[in-house]
């Protein structure tokens, strides 16, 4: 009996570490398998635009805008939004203040709104070089 528990207690052992190595894994390929960070700026507080031009989803909470005279931005939503980002058919921007997104302003996903966290401008151009398979912005 005590046999059956050591073999017990050592399988449980080694599935829960692979399940927290599993979680770990999949967090880092997340964050890092389209690497669109590297491309990011520092945070800003807000974005002058006239029109928003497209969008696109590049991760679990953060969405590439491209805006008027060719300025693309990341922008990161905060919870409850965050599994509604690559789900999401339609965006729609509600800034406080007209033609002036503010960090934590409001996106609409699929009629559901959500708030802005972190907003960073984002060099595009040079995302597409470093992997040409990054199409632009083609979402909305």
């Amino acid at each position: 009996m005590i046999q059956r528990m050591s073999v017990a207690v050592c399988l449980l052992a080694s599935l829960t570490w692979l399940g927290a190595c599993t979680v770990a894994v999949d967090g880092d390929q997340q964050a890092g398998s389209s690497g669109f960070m590297e491309f990011a700026a520092d945070p800003v507080e807000n974005i002058r635009f006239s029109s928003l031009i497209q969008w696109k989803t590049l991760a679990r909470d953060w969405l590439l805008l491209r805006f008027n005279q060719n300025r693309y931005f990341i922008v990161k939503v905060a919870e409850p939004c965050l599994g509604d980002v690559r789900e999401a058919g339609d965006l729609r921007l509600v800034p406080a203040i007209s033609n002036r997104l503010n960090r934590f302003d409001r996106v609409v996903l699929d009629g559901r709104v959500c708030r802005i966290d972190e907003m960073r401008p984002f060099d595009h151009q040079a995302w597409q070089t470093a992997s040409p398979d990054h199409s632009a912005a083609t979402t909305g």
